[in-house]
């Protein structure tokens, strides 16, 4: 099936990562797909930029707001796609096959690959488990969502700065019990001078509070169930390493 993807990229005043941005979405192979820009009112030569793609886009939306989930609910409403990928300006698709290669694992509510970050390390696959969701969360820039899961699971939560993307995966796991499909492709690059990583504080109290209030879960458990997740990670990896060293030894 030839499904439609909408790639939404919001952006406040970040002109250079938002044309790295829409440079690798008007470079896919793959042609059934609609590509929405929300804009903050960004007075850094951004609305420049959008002018000069302007035929590269299907729609776009330049006005003030309340923070990036208000920007992320207006592209959701504008999008007509079966699929929504949310793109943030410098985030970027790696590759102009992706799209295409993504869409043949289409089906499930979710279908979730990897990223690649600037330091060389993408998201690794875990079990998706109560926990592990907790302290890994899923990669939103690759992650694609089934547009009928925003009218069962709601729109992003507007009252949370940072964790929204967070919350509104919660939900659609564990509360609507959503499909879901992890897929062995790395799709974006991820931008990791973002607002998630410059406040991961604000971002640690927002999860606090949503457990806490959603599912009766206190800080002291959270934290206390982070660290044995983190843990098991850590000698998971230390381990894998080292089987892999003596694998790569042994065949010299």
């Amino acid at each position: 099936m030839n499904y439609k993807i909408s790639i939404v990229t919001i952006n406040l005043n970040n002109a250079q990562g938002l044309e790295r941005t829409i440079q690798s979405v008007t470079n896919q192979s793959y042609i059934s797909f609609e590509f929405i820009v929300v804009d903050g009112n960004s007075v850094d030569g951004s609305k420049e930029v959008i002018a000069s793609y302007k035929d590269h886009i299907d729609q776009y939306l330049i006005e003030d707001d309340n923070g990036i989930y208000e920007a992320m609910n207006k592209g959701i409403s504008l999008a007509r796609g079966e699929y929504l990928l949310f793109l943030n300006s410098g985030d970027a698709l790696l590759d102009k096959g992706t799209l295409y290669q993504a869409s043949n694992h289409f089906g499930a509510d979710l279908v979730i690959g990897l990223i690649e970050t600037p330091d060389g390390i993408g998201k690794h696959f875990y079990r998706m488990s109560f926990y592990e969701i907790c302290c890994f969360g899923l990669p939103h820039q690759s992650t694609f969502i089934k547009r009928q899961l925003f009218d069962s699971v709601g729109l992003y939560d507007e009252q949370f700065r940072i964790s929204s993307d967070w919350q509104f995966f919660m939900r659609s796991i564990f509360d609507e019990k959503c499909s879901y499909n992890r897929i062995d492709l790395a799709i974006s690059y991820y931008d990791n001078e973002g607002i998630s990583t410059k406040f991961s504080e604000i971002s640690a109290q927002e999860k606090i509070q949503f457990l806490n209030d959603h599912y009766k879960i206190s800080k002291f458990k959270y934290q206390w169930k982070l660290r044995q997740v983190k843990l098991y990670y850590r000698i998971r990896f230390r381990v894998l390493l080292i089987i892999n060293g003596l694998f790569n030894s042994g065949k010299s």
